[in-house]
């Protein structure tokens, strides 16, 4: 990887760019997984009474995060993964 200093501004602006398109995909992908550990009663299988509870103490996420993920999950996962997905990379990836 280069050193951010000799980039460009528009190289700089185009990785950057890049990247929170990168990380936008990941976190619809993460919402969809977690969706589907709730559908399936994972997180109750490993003792965690809340997906919230299941993110903190399973995934390890602070608990900022773990609150995002647990309120964004219910709104995303209604229907399919397939049009959950499409959603999300509408939302996130424009």
């Amino acid at each position: 990887m280069n050193s951010l200093a000799q980039l460009t501004d528009d190289s700089l602006h185009s990785e950057t760019k890049r990247l929170v398109g990168s990380s936008n995909t990941l976190t619809a992908q993460l919402l969809a997984h977690l969706g589907e550990v709730e559908a399936r009663g994972i997180h109750r299988e490993r003792a965690c009474s809340s997906l919230y509870t299941y993110c903190v103490y399973e995934l390890r996420m602070s608990e900022d995060e773990a609150k995002r993920s647990a309120v964004a999950e219910p709104r995303v996962w209604r229907g399919s993964f397939r049009s959950c997905w499409r959603c999300w990379q509408r939302l996130l990836c424009t």
